[in-house]
């Protein structure tokens, strides 16, 4: 039967007992029936047009908890029904279970609306509980309900079935027991969640464990588990709790069935009591009203207190909690934008922030934020007061107009460093540590020097004093007891090293009145000595453990002789060895590592210190700050001034060998000697190119005019027919006062040749350069009976230099007469032979970096090409290239290399003689041209050929027409070996002869045209292939050629 069609029938029917007074009712049969009618009208309604949640809900629209007679008839059922709220009202009071219980709980509301979800299968709705009293007492049915399992419909299980089974057996007092344990499960679990969170998502998550969105019985029982009086609980009546309180009937709970069973206990606010789908709820605001209007007095009461007590506290809370700093603040309350704030606006503002105060806190505030006190409140003024509270460090993040305090130096003598925040002293932090370190300084020597008896009557009286002074009494203690006087400054001292009051502020501006503490005055005694001890403990373990790693190594100590000893070795090249040590000293502060210095020293003498160590020799040089350090710029100038005695004692036993008797008996035992010696040294010139290699063997007789004869050049068995290398520095050096003055400008002749280009396996130019200049010379000369046979063989010198010797066409007697005139050159004083060489070195190291720029330069200046510059000239351009010469170094140089000239005005400086005596010249300086190149070697090693001599050694300087005293540049005009016109003087014809006859080694009188005109090439005549007719085979009579070059 439709619901509708009952519900008119029923509004018939009761139009038909309109005039039945009410109170009569319930004793009509068809009221009766009415009434049974209605009540299952209104289970239907409730049951089919909503589902349990929504029609509780609909109904406990105010979130009561519970369901009243009101909450029916305010419903919307109401419009459904055909009697007034009236009616409606005293029907449900008088006849349904509202006469016994005014209140229904959600437990009830269920049981009597929605069966269906409390037993399966549903039954007929007609036969279904009523509102009408029965025979149980609304208690047992509520407790009925209660014990009943909810379950889904046709989803029970067998231990629901059991349960079920085992409830409906039970008597009504078990059942009681039951919900007696349920509802004090449900207590314990309402209060833990109460005590233990205040908010619902916190608890929920932090039952949640394996969050999977649900919370179980497992979580719920660890909640539970082990407090007092639930120890005991039933796990199952637990789980028949959380099923009858989710709509699912589920023993998982949501997140959503969560909140709507515990929300209210852990966060009773407005949240869990408002609807959601409702915009406005006019009834919890007027309970709220009513709470408000109930405690108002008492809070206003309590506002007034709070306000008028912490009214600056909860002002500066406001803006850091509101605002985070003053600038956010200011701006919001300078409203006007004015930049100020006013008293009156002031007084708005606080208001409308809440704050309950009277007029006289607010005055009161005002005046306290009013900082520069002009009656208005400026940004400034809010910064400087209630901003350090709020953000201390503003001034760091936003741009500041802040005028620039005035700067407070240190006072110590010539320190500018700023002092302004620094509140302890008057002095920066670098100088109180000075000061400090001063003062502990003195102490200390003072209790040193002092006897033991005036210093133990000075600690007495510190110890008296409570070990504090001023520092007044200090002084007169000082002078009375150690007869010691200290000025002003040692009394700042003396504060800022045992001051007892560390602020400025603290102590008195009088000196003499500010209190010192002495404990440390008393064991300065104590700690200097325990310093000392301390040192020499470390130094004798650092020793100690040296010597036994040292001993474990299996290395040998060397001495101070052994490092002299390896010092004069030939191979010894000290300017390396102190360029590889300063490669390693980045800080450039003179400071290597003993190991460092080891491991080079090592590398460059392997033999000499294998198996030995330098430690205690380097020990020597140590740095005081750091042992392990070691000053290598000392043993440098240590070894730099043996090796300048071991040259000037050289020099000396030199000087003894002018004996012209001794020279002549030692001419006439090498005479002999070499004419053994000729026999073996005759070969041939081959006839390519390849022959004309200079070679370390000579291959031509060298007959009565050999240098290398002359001094005694015999030779030993082991080296017939061959000499030994000789070292050519050393044997100029040691010959130098013997050489004739015809040789010495026949290898100068030979050194100022632009085309004579140095081998790479030597540096002949500058060894030849030297040969005017002893002091340049590194000299190392053994005793006076050390013969020159011996000299010679164990001299390492290069084939070129032999040859150069071998190659010169003096007597011995011509000899022995340069030795006359070059009598007084070796009487210069030893000293100022040291003075000289000490001084052209340093030159040289300066120079020698931009001294090819520097050459270049005063070469394109020389505009005359006369090698020489005006002094000022050669000034400026030094100085162009970053070189810094001193005044006397300037001075030297003009007397020195300085060119003769009438007018002393007119000084001028010898660069070409600076270039070459300083041995700083080189063939890259001469400008010489990349096609001319291929020639020099040729003509090196033409002039060279043992053979043939060397041509330019038979030809004097003016035959070959040089007009200047030193080689110019190819750009000055000094290339003298070029002839122009292609036609050869008569005094070079026979030494082109002789060169041309060297490839005709069959005696044919015939060369080939290519050897013919590479002779040609190298005396600078200018031919080509056409000028001479060859034969069918290349060859041309080169005596017909040469005489035809005579004639033109």
């Amino acid at each position: 039967m439709c619901l509708w069609s009952r519900i008119m029938g029923l509004r018939m029917r009761s139009k038909l007992k309109m005039t039945t007074p009410r109170k009569k009712i319930s004793s009509d049969s068809s009221l009766s029936r009415n009434q049974t009618e209605l009540t299952n009208i209104l289970k239907q309604y409730y049951s089919f047009q909503f589902k349990l949640n929504q029609a509780y809900q609909a109904l406990d629209f105010q979130g009561k908890g519970f369901v009243d007679v009101n909450d029916f008839v305010e419903g919307r059922i109401i419009y459904k029904l055909p009697f007034s709220k009236n009616d409606l009202r005293e029907f449900l009071v008088n006849e349904t279970i509202f006469k016994k219980q005014q209140q229904l709980k959600i437990e009830v509301f269920t049981k009597n609306f929605f069966p269906n979800k409390l037993k399966e299968p549903v039954m007929n709705n007609q036969n279904g509980q009523d509102f009408s009293d029965s025979d149980k007492s609304d208690e047992e049915e509520i407790n009925n309900d209660t014990s009943r399992k909810p379950m889904m419909a046709g989803t029970k299980s067998v231990q629901d079935f059991t349960i079920n089974d085992s409830l409906s057996k039970m008597s009504s007092s078990k059942n009681r027991d039951i919900n007696n344990k349920m509802k004090h499960i449900e207590d314990i679990l309402k209060e833990r969640l109460s005590n233990n969170w205040v908010s619902v998502r916190k608890a929920f998550l932090d039952l949640d464990e394996d969050f999977d969105g649900f919370v179980t019985a497992e979580n719920f029982a660890k909640l539970i588990g082990g407090s007092s009086g639930s120890s005991k609980f039933d796990f199952n009546l637990l789980k028949m709790l959380i099923k009858m309180r989710n709509s699912k009937l589920s023993p998982d709970l949501n997140y959503t069935e969560f909140c709507r069973w515990f929300g209210a206990v852990i966060e009773p606010v407005e949240a869990f009591y408002f609807r959601h789908d409702s915009m406005k709820n006019p009834q919890y605001e007027k309970n709220i009203q009513k709470t408000v209007l109930q405690y108002a007095g008492g809070q206003k009461k309590i506002r007034e207190l709070i306000s008028n007590k912490n009214l600056k506290e909860r002002f500066i809370d406001k803006l850091h909690n509101q605002f985070k700093s003053c600038q956010r603040a200011f701006t919001e309350m300078n409203r006007n934008k004015s930049g100020f704030i006013q008293q009156e606006e002031f007084f708005e503002i606080i208001k409308s922030w809440g704050f309950d105060a009277s007029d006289q806190l607010l005055k009161e505030l005002f005046d306290w934020l009013d900082y520069d006190k002009d009656s208005k409140i400026s940004y400034e003024d809010l910064r400087s007061t209630a901003g350090q509270d709020v953000s201390p460090m503003e001034q760091l993040f936003f741009r500041q107009d802040v005028k620039p305090a005035k700067m407070v130096t240190c006072k110590y003598e010539k320190c500018w460093e700023n002092n302004n925040f620094n509140s302890k002293s008057i002095y920066c932090p670098l100088h109180q540590k000075i000061m400090r370190n001063l003062c502990l300084d003195k102490f200390s020597g003072i209790a040193e020097k002092a006897d033991e008896d005036k210093w133990n009557q000075l600690v007495k009286i510190i110890i008296d004093s409570d070990y504090q002074m001023k520092i007044k009494e200090l002084a007169n203690v000082l002078q009375n007891v150690l007869g010691i006087k200290i000025n002003n400054k040692e009394k700042e001292f003396i504060w800022e090293t045992f001051k007892v009051k560390q602020y400025l502020e603290d102590n008195p501006d009088d000196m003499n009145e500010r209190l010192v503490s002495l404990q440390a005055l008393i064991n300065s005694r104590k700690q200097s000595r325990l310093k000392k001890i301390n040192q020499l403990m470390n130094l004798e373990a650092d020793d100690e453990q040296a010597a036994e790693d040292i001993k474990l190594k299996g290395l040998s100590q060397i001495d101070e002789a052994y490092i002299k000893q390896i010092a004069t070795l030939k191979k010894a090249n000290w300017g390396g060895i102190w360029r590889s040590i300063k490669k390693i000293d980045k800080d450039s502060n003179g400071f290597v590592t003993i190991d460092e210095l080891e491991e080079i020293f090592k590398e460059w003498f392997p033999i000499e210190l294998e198996g030995k160590t330098c430690y205690h020799y380097f020990k020597r040089f140590g740095s005081v700050q750091n042992r392990n350090l070691i000053n290598y710029k000392k043993i440098k100038d240590s070894i730099n001034e043996y090796l300048i005695q071991t040259e000037i004692k050289g020099a000396s036993n030199l000087n003894k060998l002018e004996n012209k008797d001794e020279m002549l008996s030692i001419y006439n035992q090498s005479k002999s000697e070499s004419t053994k010696q000729q026999k073996h040294e005759q070969q041939e010139l081959s006839d390519d190119e390849e022959n004309l290699k200079i070679e370390g063997q000579s291959q031509k007789p060298l007959g009565d005019y050999s240098i290398m004869s002359g001094y005694g050049g015999s030779i030993s068995g082991k080296h017939k027919g061959s000499i030994s290398k000789i070292n050519s520095r050393q044997i100029i050096a040691e010959n130098r006062q013997t050489l004739p003055t015809k040789l010495q400008q026949q290898l100068t002749e030979r050194r100022q040749s632009n085309h004579i280009s140095p081998l790479p396996q030597m540096n002949m130019n500058s060894s030849i350069q030297k040969i005017n200049d002893m002091q340049n010379l590194e000299l190392n000369i053994g005793n006076e009976t050390e013969d020159y046979p011996n000299i010679l063989n164990n001299r390492s010198t290069t084939p070129v230099m032999s040859k150069a010797y071998k190659n010169n066409s003096q007597t011995l007697l011509t000899k022995n007469k340069s030795l006359n005139r070059l009598g007084p050159l070796s009487q210069i004083s030893i000293a100022t032979s040291a003075k000289s060489l000490k001084f052209n070195e340093d030159v040289k190291v300066k120079l020698a970096y931009e001294w090819k720029n520097v050459y270049r330069s005063l070469a394109q200046a020389d505009s005359l090409r006369k090698g020489t510059v005006p002094i000022g000239t050669f000034n400026k351009i030094i100085h162009q290239h970053k070189v810094y010469l001193s005044r006397e170094e300037l001075r030297k140089i003009e007397s020195l290399y300085g060119a003769s000239n009438s007018n002393p005005l007119l000084q001028e400086i010898d660069y070409v003689k600076i270039s070459q005596e300083l041995g700083l010249h080189r063939q890259s300086l001469d400008f010489i041209k990349p096609k001319n190149l291929q020639y020099v070697e040729q003509l090196t090693k033409i002039r060279d050929t043992p053979s043939r001599g060397s041509v330019f050694s038979k030809l004097s300087r003016s035959q070959i027409g040089m007009s200047q005293q030193y080689p110019l540049t190819d750009r000055q005009g000094g290339n003298d070996s070029i002839i122009n016109g292609g036609r050869i003087p008569q005094n070079k014809l026979s030494a082109a002869r002789e060169f041309i006859s060297a490839y005709d080694k069959q005696k044919t009188g015939m060369v080939s045209l290519a050897n013919f005109q590479k002779v040609l090439r190298i005396f600078g005549v200018q031919s080509n292939q056409n000028q001479f007719k060859a034969n069918e085979v290349g060859m041309i009579d080169y005596e017909k050629a040469l005489e035809t070059l005579s004639v033109l």
